[in-house]
């Protein structure tokens, strides 16, 4: 199964622990162990830290591929083609509603979480 995240803030340990609580859920109600993160951003973003879902990925020892893609539109298709279940950390902002809103349309499931 592949997981992305998407919204948060990178530099927050509060919301790694947010996810960690999710997975730890979706661990327990469909027993599924086996996870590879999943992350994406647009080519020449820069960041100060490193995405949550790679750095959950090495906390928890789990695989984690990485994509980048030239517009927010392809990032967004990118992510309902790649991603099987979704964690927003929905701060409310348009972008994260859009891509909420586009990966909902895929019948995919998800846990959304507002900060």
């Amino acid at each position: 199964m592949k997981v992305g995240i998407i919204g948060g803030d990178a530099g927050n340990h509060a919301h790694l622990l947010l996810v960690d609580e999710v997975l730890n859920k979706l661990i327990e109600d469909s027993g599924c162990y086996l996870f590879t993160m999943f992350s994406a951003g647009i080519e020449g973003s820069e960041h100060t830290h490193p995405p949550l879902a790679l750095q959950y990925s090495q906390l928890r020892g789990l695989p984690c591929s990485r994509k980048t893609y030239p517009t927010f539109d392809t990032l967004v298709k990118g992510i309902c083609k790649e991603v099987d279940y979704l964690i927003i950390l929905n701060d409310g902002s348009p972008p994260i509603k859009r891509c909420m809103m586009s990966f909902m349309q895929t019948g995919k499931h998800g846990t959304e979480i507002k900060i």
